[in-house]
């Protein structure tokens, strides 16, 4: 080789590596927007470790880390509604991995400006569960029979407890009352499922409002039994239960699950994170949760259809607060 050749190979060379070089911050800035996620997920829980939601979570988790192939972790933030949850949720870098469970509760607590972030921000991945709430009265009392306890309502005050006010027991047993055209209830709040059952069957309260499985073993017992599902059909583990609708009262309510994020985190991970949860839902494990409740697959939706039925909800409640303030 003649050295004009090898100093024109030398530049050449030279030439290539600049290239390669140059392209490598182009070739890492793909990848890091691929590698999602890069490091383990969170899911912000507004309620206590032990409940509902987080069943239906670390239930979530246990197929959605096969799913994204990382580790997801179920933190419990609580207080003022969801105020604690969305407060976190806003401090942290809306890259994707920090996420958030998603209700009517939730949204109402950010519409009415109690947290840093506006209902505009509150992005809905996909809901996990739809579970109607009962209404459960003591074995042997006469409100028992769905007919009688909707005309007994008709008549005068019926004493029912359900979890705080302003929370879904609560949405579910004013909705009832004022589509059902019931004398006002006496609402009595309660810490959970537990508090609500055992006052039931002690004589405190006439009918306590909750879903099914926080009474499952005391209906099985005999104790209590289900009086009506607010639903417009039967439900699984108990579809002799009659429903709202098919006595007459255009009133449905359920205890609404999901999963969502901030606005911010970029839509492909949004995406992503989207498919990946709602494939999650239909592994055996998940399936095996929603049977085990009594709850149908249907429960699962998008986050488009969960985002519309969140929506709807929170707008039940705070026309019915706004109607009691107005009283």
């Amino acid at each position: 080789m003649q050295r004009t050749d090898l100093r024109s190979y030398l530049s050449l060379a030279r030439r290539g590596a600049l290239g390669a070089a140059l392209a490598l911050p182009l070739i890492g800035a793909a990848q890091a927007q691929d590698d999602f996620p890069s490091g383990p997920i969170e899911i912000i829980n507004m309620s206590s470790p032990g409940g509902g939601t987080d069943i239906f979570l670390r239930t979530l988790a246990i197929c959605a880390q096969e799913e994204l192939g990382t580790d997801i972790v179920v933190l419990s933030k609580t207080g003022g509604l969801g105020a604690a949850m969305v407060n976190y949720a806003a401090n942290r870098d809306r890259d994707g991995h920090t996420l958030l469970a998603i209700n009517p509760g939730s949204y109402v607590t950010v519409s009415k400006g109690n947290t840093p972030v506006t209902t505009d921000e509150l992005v809905s991945l996909a809901r996990g569960t739809e579970d109607p709430q009962f209404l459960i009265a003591k074995a042997d009392s006469p409100l028992a029979d769905a007919e009688t306890f909707l005309a007994e309502a008709r008549k005068r005050p019926i004493k029912m407890g359900g979890t705080h006010v302003g929370g879904t027991d609560w949405v579910a047993g004013m909705l009832l009352a004022k589509r059902g055209e019931f004398q006002p209830p006496i609402y009595v709040p309660f810490g959970g499922g537990a508090d609500i059952v055992t006052n039931v069957i002690g004589g405190n309260l006439e009918v306590g409002i909750l879903n099914y499985s926080e009474a499952e073993a005391q209906i099985e017992s005999g104790d209590v039994v289900p009086v009506v599902v607010m639903s417009d059909r039967p439900f699984a583990k108990s579809p002799d239960t009659p429903t709202t609708v098919e006595l007459g009262v255009d009133a449905t309510m359920a205890t609404l699950r999901g999963v969502g994020a901030l606005k911010g985190v970029p839509e492909d991970r949004l995406e992503k994170l989207e498919s990946a949860f709602l494939a999650a839902m239909e592994c055996e494990q998940y399936q095996n949760y929603l049977e085990s409740n009594g709850l149908s697959p249907d429960s699962i939706a998008d986050g488009e259809t969960y985002g519309k039925q969140i929506e709807e909800h929170a707008a039940a409640f705070l026309d019915l607060e706004s109607e009691m303030k107005n009283q």
